[in-house]
């Protein structure tokens, strides 16, 4: 399990990311920030959202199949 840590500004940019924890392989951290960066710029942030960026702190867990 990886925990990014990634904040959007209102109109749905990136404004940082980072790993809060890592997997312990470095490959699929790179990966999932890679992923995140590759994915902005986001949906704005919906009007009834304060402020003018949004933190999230998301675990994503990573199998193999």
């Amino acid at each position: 399990t990886v925990v990014l840590r990634f904040v959007i500004a209102r109109d749905g940019r990136l404004v940082d990311a980072s790993i809060v924890r890592s997997s312990g392989v470095v490959a699929i951290d790179r990966g999932l920030l890679e992923s995140l960066r590759a994915a902005s710029p986001y949906p704005p942030i919906p009007a009834e959202i304060p402020g003018n960026q949004v933190e999230f702190t998301q675990p994503i867990q990573a199998a193999r199949r």
